[in-house]
């Protein structure tokens, strides 16, 4: 009995060695491994923390984007109207000037859209919306504003109508001087924005900003209508006449619509 009895504390000891030094593995082995895991793990939290800023950086890039287009396009938007209003606003102006020099004269004035232009040192005219249809014919007057000349019907087809500018090389019209001898010259084109009043006796006074005016004496361009004001007077002693340089008070580069005298012929 006694043996037994040996022998079986000899074998709990065994077995509560084994087991101190089981656990002792265990917890060695797991220090171990949590020391060899520990740098992955935060790598692979900094990695997924990378990740999470890269994909939050997008988001928020993507949304600014939107933003930021979507402001352009409203913007765009508020400039197109603003365009739209100003020009609007312009050809209204151009309207109410023509319906005043309308009632004010005998003549019928068509309203016409310029649809088309050619602008070169060599050539200035426009292209109108209305033809003969309408009741354009050539040599027509052509108007803007409150009786300002800008050119002369052309040519003519059924729907349309080209104006060569009073400013064009080849345009020619018989003009009167509002001084106190109403002098009578020649209107003519140029090569640039200008024009030049020929034929102009040396003893008949021309002052700077002496208005110039249509003279009736051409068949289609009635008396009256505005062609211009001096801005400067070239007088040479040994030339036969002097000459004025006159400036339009109409840019054709900025009109949009004009008006045609129908029965001025």
């Amino acid at each position: 009995m006694r043996r037994f009895t040996v022998r079986t504390g000899t074998r709990n000891r065994v077995l509560i060695g084994i087991g101190i030094c089981m656990i002792a593995a265990i917890l060695f082995f797991r220090t171990s491994l949590l020391v060899i895991i520990s740098p992955f793990e935060r790598v692979l939290t900094a990695t997924s923390s990378s990740i999470g800023s890269i994909w939050t950086g997008l988001f928020r890039g993507a949304e600014e984007s939107a933003r930021a287009d979507a402001c352009e396009a409203q913007r765009n938007t508020f400039a197109v109207s603003a365009a739209h209003m100003d020009e609007l606003e312009r050809e209204n102006t151009q309207l109410r000037s023509r319906l005043a020099f309308t009632q004010r004269t005998r003549f019928q004035t068509i309203s016409a859209s310029i649809i088309m232009r050619s602008i070169t040192p060599q050539s200035r005219t426009f292209v109108i919306d209305r033809g003969s249809t309408d009741g354009i014919v050539v040599g027509a007057a052509v108007i803007a504003g409150d009786g300002i000349l800008v050119g002369k019907i052309s040519s003519v087809t059924a729907a349309t109508a080209t104006v060569v500018a009073s400013t064009d090389p080849s345009s020619k019209i018989a003009s009167t001087l509002l001084n106190h001898s109403r002098t009578i010259g020649l209107s003519e084109g140029g090569t640039a924005s200008l024009m030049t009043l020929r034929y102009i006796p040396h003893d008949e006074p021309i002052a700077i900003n002496d208005l110039v005016m249509s003279s009736g004496l051409e068949t289609g361009i009635p008396a009256g209508l505005i062609v211009g004001m001096v801005n400067a007077v070239h007088k040479e002693p040994t030339a036969p006449f002097q000459e004025a340089i006159i400036e339009p008070p109409e840019d054709i580069r900025r009109l949009t619509s004009v008006g045609v005298l129908v029965n001025s012929l």
